[in-house]
């Protein structure tokens, strides 16, 4: 019940009280009824209060936490990916057999890779080094 409905109630009380109303015991026995129903109401929810205000920082906690998992992850997927790059290019041979090449392989403005080591490459195809 609101504040206002409260006291509208409470003025139709006193009301019947000048109107010298038959019945009003009845009235203020449902009146007492509905002042003890609220003052119960109000100490449950001084009660209940600690809980639900324990409840909305579990679930802010909760919350939080899963966040911070969804961009822990993004780093490490980041992190994993930029190492996997680094090792297939630290691992990379490249095969070089003539100063052609050598020249092809190593000049710093030639994009192209190196020519692959063909799979059935027998020992005269061997590098000399």
């Amino acid at each position: 019940m609101r504040q206002g409905e409260l006291q509208a109630l409470n003025g139709l009380v006193a009301g019947l009280l000048a109107q010298k109303y038959e019945r009003l015991s009845t009235v203020q026995a449902r009146q007492q009824q509905v002042n003890d129903n609220l003052v119960l109401l109000e100490q449950r929810i001084r009660e209940s209060k600690a809980g639900l205000d324990d409840a909305l920082v579990r679930e802010a906690l909760k919350e939080k936490a899963g966040m911070l998992c969804v961009v822990h992850k993004s780093l490490c997927e980041q992190v994993r990916d930029w190492t996997q790059a680094h090792l297939a290019y630290l691992t990379l041979r490249e095969h070089i057999t003539t100063s052609d090449d050598a020249e092809v392989c190593c000049h710093p403005l030639t994009p192209t890779p190196p020519p692959a080591l063909p799979s059935s490459a027998g020992p005269r195809d061997a590098p000399w080094y």
